[in-house]
C-alpha cells in the first residue's frame, strides 16, 4: 500500500478517485495541475457526473466517452492522461477507467475521452488484475494497457535512470578533482599502474611529469582562494591543452599536477616539458589581475627508472616527486629528469627526516645564545636563542643543515616548540639566579603560524613559562611576515604584540616589504640583513642602503638592530649613524649556557669607539 500511495503522490499521471455515485473523493497532485486548480476543493465543483450506462458501453463496446470538464485558466499542459478510478457499492471491487484527455486552449473546457479500462479484485489473499486490450479509437491512434502498470514501469525506468546518473555522477566525482576536472590522484594511481603494464607489453617507453606550481603559495596567501582556485582551473586547461587527448592529466593535490604519456621518446618529452613552461609562465588573468607564475617539472621515463630502481621500493610517480623538487631547489621554471643520484639523495634526506624527529624526542638538539649589544653604551641588552643538533655521526649541525628539513617534513611546529620551551627555561633559571640576559630573542617559522593549532601552542608556551612578555622578544624574518599578510598569522601577532611581547623583523632589506605596508605590521625592532652589514665600508652606494634602513626605522619610531657585525670598521659606522644594537661575531660569537653566563659576569660591555 505505501508503494501504491508514492505512485498515487508522485505519478505524473492525473489520477481522480470517485465513490460509486461518481462523486470526487480525491485527486493527485498531477490531476490538479493538468485542470488548473490548486486543490481537490475546488474539482468537485466542476466534475460532471459520469453516465453509467455510457461507462457501460466503454466497457463492453469500447465506445468512446467524451465529457467536458470546466478547467481554469491556469491550466499548465495540453496533453493528459488520466485514470478515474470508481468504486462500486462492492467495496472489493474497484474499477479503473484509462482516460485520455486533450486540452484545447482556445476552449474552457476539457474534453476527457474515456477509452479503456482495467478491473483489479481485491481480497485477502490475492490481487487479480483483469486489463483490456481495447484500442484506442479517438482522437489518436494509440494503446492502453493498464495505465497503471504502464505508469508503474515508467516511474521504475525514471528512478532507475535518476539512480544510473547518481551513480555516475558519484563515480566521477570519486577519480577526478572537482575544482578542476582532471583526474584526480586516486585514478592517476589506477592509470600508472595500467600503463606500466601497457608499456612492459609493448616494449615501448613511458614518461611521468611531476608539475608544481612556483609562488603559487605567495598567491594563494595574499590574494584569496578565489584566485588562487582560478589559477589552478586555467593552468589544468592549459595542460590539458598541450598533451594527446589519450594522455592522462591529474591534480594530484594543492597546486601539484601530474601527466602520463605513453608511446613517447625522451626528445619529445622534452619538447612537451618545455611547452608546458612556456605556457605556464605566460600571465594569467583572474577579473582585473595579471598574475604571472612559473613551473617545477619533475620528470621519470620508464624505462631509465626500472633500470636504476627496484619499483617495488620506489614508485615511478616518487621518482617524478623527486626530480621536481631538484628543479625546485635550483630556483624553479625548468625541468629535470630523474637519476639515480637524484634517489641517493632523498634516502639521506629521508634518513635525516627521522634522525632529526628522533633528536626532537630525545634532547639531543642544543641552544646556544649570541649576546646583543647596546651600541651607544657597549652594555648587554639581550640574546639570541639559536638551535644546534648534536648529530651523534655527523657532529654539531647549524641551522642551515636542518631547518628546511624540519619545513618540509612537518617537524617545524615540533622543533619550534621545544626551542621556545628550553629557552623559557634556561631564561627563568637565569632569572631566579639574579642573571640578567635582558631580552630573549626567539626565531619563529612561517610554518609555526600556518594553523590555529600551531598559534595556540606558541601561546601556552608563553603563558606556562611565567616570563613577564617584556623579556621575550620574537624574531621572523621579513619574508616570512609578508607571507602572512592574508592570513591570520598577522592577528595573532598583533594580538602577542598588545600582550606586550616585542616583534622583531629579521633580515630587513633580502625579502620584498612594501614601505608603505610595513606601518601596518605589528612589529617594533628592524634587524639589518647581515649581507648588508659585510658590504659598509665597501662603497658609498652600498653605505648608503645601510643609512637609508637606519633613516627609515628611525622615522617609524622602531629599535634598529645590525647582526653579522664582524669588524671595528663596520661597528664605528653603525655607531657613527646611531644604530641602536649591534650583534655579530666580532662582538660575541654564539655561546652555550655556561659561556653566556661566565660572559655576562665578566664582562657588562664593549668599548665603544
Amino acid at each position: 500500500m505505501d508503494l501504491l500511495k508514492i505512485i498515487f503522490e508522485q505519478t505524473s499521471i492525473g489520477i481522480a478517485v470517485f465513490d460509486h455515485s461518481y462523486r470526487l473523493i480525491r485527486s493527485n497532485q498531477s490531476f490538479n495541475d493538468a485542470m488548473g486548480y490548486d486543490n481537490d476543493e475546488h474539482i468537485t465543483k466542476i466534475i460532471p457526473e459520469i453516465d453509467q450506462q455510457q461507462l457501460d458501453n466503454v466497457i463492453t463496446n469500447g465506445t468512446p466517452y467524451r465529457l467536458l470538464v470546466e478547467k481554469n485558466s491556469n491550466h499548465k499542459k495540453s496533453y493528459i492522461n488520466v485514470i478515474f478510478s470508481v468504486l462500486t457499492n462492492d467495496a472489493s471491487l474497484k474499477k479503473h477507467i484509462i482516460c485520455e484527455a486533450s486540452i484545447d486552449n482556445s476552449r474552457h473546457e476539457l474534453e476527457v475521452v474515456i477509452q479503456s479500462f482495467e478491473i483489479m479484485i481485491e481480497n485477502y489473499k490475492q490481487q487479480v488484475h483483469i486489463q483490456s486490450e481495447m484500442l484506442i479509437t479517438a482522437d489518436r491512434e494509440r494503446s492502453f494497457n493498464s495505465a497503471i502498470n504502464h505508469d508503474l514501469e515508467n516511474s521504475v525506468r525514471q528512478r532507475n535512470k535518476e539512480l544510473s546518473r547518481v551513480k555516475q555522477e558519484l563515480a566521477h566525482q570519486a577519480y577526478h578533482d572537482v575544482l578542476t576536472g582532471l583526474a584526480n590522484r586516486r585514478l592517476f594511481n589506477e592509470k600508472i599502474s595500467q600503463s606500466v603494464k601497457n608499456t612492459q607489453r609493448a616494449n615501448t617507453n613511458l614518461a611521468v611529469l611531476y608539475l608544481g606550481l612556483d609562488q603559487f603559495k605567495k598567491i594563494n596567501d595574499s590574494l584569496g582562494h578565489y584566485v588562487g582556485d582560478s589559477i589552478l582551473t586555467q593552468a589544468a586547461q592549459r595542460l590539458r591543452a598541450i598533451v594527446r587527448t589519450n594522455d592522462t592529466v591529474a591534480r594530484m593535490g594543492g597546486d601539484e599536477f601530474a601527466i602520463i604519456i605513453e608511446h613517447a621518446d625522451q626528445d619529445a618529452i622534452e619538447i612537451i616539458a618545455q611547452k608546458i613552461n612556456n605556457a605556464i609562465v605566460s600571465p594569467f588573468t583572474v577579473d582585473s589581475r595579471v598574475l604571472t607564475i612559473s613551473t617545477s617539472i619533475g620528470i621519470c621515463m620508464f624505462t631509465e627508472f626500472e633500470s636504476q630502481v627496484t619499483p617495488s621500493d620506489f614508485s615511478i610517480i616518487q621518482a617524478a616527486d623527486v626530480a621536481m623538487y631538484e628543479v625546485k631547489t635550483n630556483a624553479g621554471n625548468g625541468y629535470v629528469f630523474f637519476t639515480h643520484a637524484m634517489l641517493s639523495k632523498v634516502n639521506q634526506r629521508l634518513s635525516m627526516e627521522v634522525s632529526l624527529k628522533r633528536a626532537i624526542d630525545n634532547n639531543e638538539l642544543i641552544l646556544h645564545y649570541q649576546p646583543k649589544l647596546n651600541l651607544s653604551t657597549g652594555r648587554l641588552s639581550g640574546c639570541e636563542a639559536l638551535v644546534r643538533w648534536q648529530h651523534p655521526e655527523q657532529g654539531l649541525l647549524y641551522p642551515d643543515a636542518f631547518i628546511s628539513l624540519a619545513e618540509e617534513s612537518g617537524l617545524m611546529s615540533d622543533l619550534g616548540a621545544w626551542v621556545m620551551q628550553h629557552a623559557f627555561e634556561q631564561l627563568t633559571n637565569w632569572r631566579n639566579d639574579n642573571i640578567n640576559i635582558g631580552t630573549l630573542a626567539i626565531n619563529l617559522s612561517s610554518k609555526q603560524l600556518e594553523s590555529k593549532l600551531d598559534q595556540n601552542k606558541i601561546l601556552k608556551l608563553l603563558i606556562d613559562s611565567g616570563l613577564p612578555p617584556e623579556s621575550i622578544e620574537l624574531e621572523l624574518t621579513e619574508s616570512v611576515l609578508m607571507d602572512q599578510q592574508s592570513t591570520s598569522g598577522i592577528e595573532f601577532l598583533e594580538q602577542l604584540k598588545l600582550g606586550g611581547y616585542a616583534i622583531s623583523m629579521d633580515d630587513f632589506g633580502t625579502g620584498y616589504s612594501s614601505l608603505s605596508y610595513l606601518r601596518y605590521l605589528p612589529v617594533s625592532t628592524l634587524k639589518i640583513d647581515r649581507s648588508f652589514i659585510s658590504s659598509i665600508m665597501c662603497g658609498e652606494q652600498e653605505n648608503a642602503l645601510v643609512l637609508a634602513i637606519i633613516a627609515i626605522a628611525k622615522t617609524m619610531g622602531l629599535k634598529i638592530i645590525a647582526e653579522g657585525i664582524e669588524s671595528q670598521h663596520q661597528l664605528n659606522f653603525l655607531v657613527d649613524h646611531q644604530c641602536d644594537e649591534g650583534q655579530g661575531d666580532y662582538l660575541s660569537p654564539p655561546l652555550d649556557a655556561q659561556e653566556l653566563v661566565r660572559y655576562v659576569t665578566s664582562r657588562q660591555h664593549v668599548e665603544i669607539v
